[in-house]
């Protein structure tokens, strides 16, 4: 039955086959198996369902052929978790392959084999990061970003500039604050999570890719990334104009300064949350596939050479316009570096000719 363009299976699909000893439906694009496909094939050993679209299994499914089952075939479908306890009646499971390193995890037994098709590079069967280090700067850079964002956004608005030009940079550092306040938060909250369910993570995997809150903590990291990046550009910007053009052009006034922080605030919230709105470009949560969903942080930009729904978005807004706001930065502090550089060696020379004199 294998690479016949099956797109799905009855109920009573292989009932008499109870002596069947090896069930070969790979190369097909089923998307759901009915909850008593395999029931009566109690001499099954082997079973081949790998690339196909099947998004779910049950125990119930398996129960009468998972004492028999020794070879079991489901790498590369649509699947992103297991019920618990999927192998626990597998007494005789030799060989498993799955869609995801988690799924691996539901495997107990000493003496088999799990293999998968992708693999996740934080999470671990127990915890949101394998490695201990991540874990732990996790919480030290989080509270300490939310901290240090509170306590300047505090000392702005309680020790107040009195020149104009400073109270223009004021306001942006008081924007920048509360962006870089956003990624505390983010911080935070993953590391809330990790804490939860800490020990068993890979129970919890899909329920947490694919949940709302995922989509929200990721957009918020995203919010807070993009408006950081544009705020620093803004300052760099109105730096180089004082710095370099001081009598072109008019300055920022205060009404237009807040007028374009909260632009760059409106701007990052549409780069950030409109993958969550329910375009089809960016996956659909239900799979477990959705823009946010990717990763166990929930962060979209995987490098990678998949192109998963919606890397074009991920490649202009993450990659394209940071790489633009950063060079301007870095372009605009060059020039500024350099008209100071210039400026200290012609006052240096006329110090040394008024010397001569």
């Amino acid at each position: 039955m294998y690479n016949n363009s099956l797109v799905a299976l009855s109920p009573d699909q292989f009932q008499g086959l109870s002596k069947l000893e090896e069930l070969v439906v790979y190369e097909n694009n089923i998307n759901y198996l009915p909850r008593e496909v395999f029931k009566g094939m109690k001499n099954i050993m082997t079973m081949s369902f790998y690339f196909n679209n099947i998004r779910t299994v049950t125990n119930e499914q398996f129960k009468d052929v998972a004492p028999s089952i020794r070879f079991l075939y489901f790498h590369y479908n649509e699947m992103r978790e297991l019920p618990e306890g999927f192998f626990s009646n597998m007494k005789y499971l030799i060989t498993a392959t799955v869609d995801t390193n988690l799924m691996c995890c539901h495997l107990t037994k000493e003496d088999a084999d799990c293999d998968f098709a992708y693999v996740d590079s934080f999470a671990s069967c127990e915890t949101l990061f394998r490695n201990r280090a991540p874990r732990e700067c996790l919480w030290v850079v989080g509270i300490m970003s939310l901290v240090g964002a509170v306590f300047v956004i505090v000392w702005r608005l309680v020790f107040k500039e009195k020149k104009k030009k400073n109270k223009i940079q004021s306001i942006m550092l008081i924007h920048l604050a509360g962006a870089d306040g956003l990624m505390g938060v983010y911080l935070i909250t993953i590391g809330v999570v990790d804490a939860i369910w800490a020990g068993e993570y890979y129970l919890h995997d899909y329920y947490w890719r694919s949940s709302l809150t995922c989509q929200i903590t990721g957009a918020i990291a995203v919010l807070s990334s993009e408006v950081s990046v544009m705020t620093i550009c803004l300052l760099s910007a109105d730096r180089m104009k004082n710095i370099l053009f001081p009598y072109r052009g008019k300055s920022l006034t205060l009404k237009v300064t807040h007028l374009l922080c909260f632009l760059i605030w409106i701007v990052g919230v549409i780069i950030a949350f409109i993958p969550t709105v329910g375009f089809d470009y960016f996956g659909s949560r239900q799979k477990g596939h959705h823009f946010y969903g990717r990763s166990v942080v929930c962060l979209p930009l995987q490098l990678s050479t998949d192109k998963p729904s919606g890397w074009e978005y991920s490649v202009a807004m993450f990659v394209g316009l940071n790489f633009t706001l950063v060079l301007f930065v870095v372009l605009a502090y060059t020039m500024i570096i350099y008209k100071s550089c210039a400026s200290n060696r012609r006052m240096a020379q006329q110090g040394t000719e008024k010397r001569g004199e």
